[in-house]
């Protein structure tokens, strides 16, 4: 009777360790089917970060590529620029000594005439050979800015006493030597004298 009592005890005892263990087996299928969850969303994460990655190295070398080639185009266009401006600057070269050439070209005979004392020259004649310098120059945008003998009204902006006089401005005034402007730029001011009459002032400058 006590050996069956003894057994049936043993009976029970493993009965309930077999029901723990089937509730640790349940628990740990839980768990592992948890993990696996986790594992799957994980590496769905890392897929989406790997794409985005992959996106974004991509779009970084396209635009590299647009990059290389826009650094290429200015190159390009540097260079053109360099050769057109230094044809304009030959063109503008050429176009003065084209100018220059009646007077480079009579100068060494007028000298010569001069110094053999064969031919008289007048200033009307000199200033005949610096007709086409001054025409090239007009054409590049020069002016003269007054006119000799212009009675104007002083202007400081434009005007400069010739001598050493203080001139108010307002003043009636005649110019002396003009002055000259390149492109509505001013690059000398016309210099001018105080009038002793009192002629009325035009309103050139």
């Amino acid at each position: 009777m006590l050996r069956k009592l003894v057994s049936g005890l043993r009976l029970c005892a493993q009965w309930s360790r077999l029901r723990r263990l089937e509730r640790r087996a349940t628990e740990l299928e839980r768990r592992a089917d948890m993990l696996e969850q986790r594992r799957k969303a994980l590496e769905a994460t890392l897929a989406r970060l790997e794409w985005m990655v992959q996106e974004q190295q991509e779009e970084l070398a396209k635009r590299e590529a647009v990059q290389e080639e826009l650094e290429r185009e200015l190159d390009r266009l540097e260079a053109q620029l360099e050769i057109i401006q230094s044809q304009a600057a030959e063109d503008e070269r050429l176009a003065l000594l084209e100018a220059l050439t009646p007077l480079l070209t009579q100068l060494p005979t007028i000298r010569q005439a001069l110094e053999e004392e064969k031919v008289s020259l007048t200033a009307r004649d000199v200033l005949a050979l610096f007709g086409p310098v001054e025409e090239i120059l007009r054409k590049w945008g020069w002016e003269p800015l007054g006119e000799v003998g212009d009675m104007v009204v002083f202007d400081p902006q434009w005007h400069e006493p010739a001598g050493e006089e203080t001139i108010e401005p307002g003043e009636p005034v005649v110019v002396k030597y003009v002055g000259s402007t390149y492109r509505g730029r001013l690059l000398c001011r016309a210099q001018v004298a105080r009038l002793v009459n009192k002629n009325e002032p035009g309103h050139r400058h």
